[in-house]
């Protein structure tokens, strides 16, 4: 939300910003002043804030640990280039086939890749691999959800002829299939897809799950968004979200 701030404490909780007059007034001058105090109520966590600008361009931000600044991945046939916002090389990541996805939580301290091979792979921050798990459902991975514990794959099982949904847990790269028809852990929700079997994206909210048959989908607050395969795009608002 946008807030004006007068002589007020303003919290970087990612929620807030505040409008400045346009950089063409700074160009200007060519100068600008900025005061402030700043506080942290555990110093050893690693935060990283952007007070002006944003992270693609230009802009001032505080960080306290390397790890949080902005990095580019950018993925090739056999390997991950890690730069910096300038496109220096930092590092290399050598993949042993084709990558589908590549997962960054917010802590940054830790990567994870899905390999068209079924490999699912977790890298800390040093690129040092982890573990790396293997699944059939990400040879022929349709789409995936993750939040800060587990990742869920969507996709075609060629070992038993079926679309299958499979949990992934981040810390131990454990693989377990959920079955949609008899899980009590969760809500499934199907928009233009039926069931699972035709189902071709996924996400995850608060428990519940929701599928659509489209060829992408993304949720945005309480609405996904998806493309059909024709190219028309929908809105549903997911009347049971939390």
């Amino acid at each position: 939300m946008s807030v004006s701030y007068i002589n007020e404490e303003i919290a970087l909780d990612s929620n807030t910003y505040s409008v400045i007059d346009s950089i063409s007034a700074i160009q200007f001058s060519n100068q600008f002043t900025i005061i402030f105090d700043l506080f942290s109520s555990d110093w050893t966590k690693p935060f990283g804030y952007q007070l002006l600008g944003n992270y693609t361009t230009d802009g001032f931000g505080i960080f306290n640990l390397n790890t949080v600044t902005p990095t580019l991945f950018i993925n090739s046939v056999s390997s991950i280039q890690i730069t910096n916002l300038n496109f220096e090389q930092l590092d290399t990541v050598e993949t042993t086939a084709p990558l589908k996805a590549i997962i960054r939580l917010d802590d940054l301290n830790f990567f994870y890749t899905i390999q068209s091979d079924g490999a699912f792979s977790k890298y800390n921050n040093n690129t040092t691999l982890i573990y790396t798990s293997y699944h059939p459902v990400l040879q022929n991975l349709y789409d995936y959800d993750y939040d800060n514990t587990d990742c869920y794959a969507l996709g075609y099982n060629a070992d038993n002829a079926t679309t299958e949904l499979i949990k992934i847990n981040l810390q131990t790269g454990f693989i377990d299939t959920i079955d949609t028809t008899v899980s009590t852990l969760y809500n499934f929700y199907f928009y233009s897809a039926t069931s699972i079997s035709n189902a071709t994206t996924i996400n995850f909210k608060n428990d519940n799950f929701y599928f659509t048959k489209g060829d992408k989908a993304e949720r945005y607050l309480d609405t996904i968004y998806f493309r059909a395969a024709s190219g028309t795009g929908f809105g549903i608002q997911l009347e049971h979200s939390k």
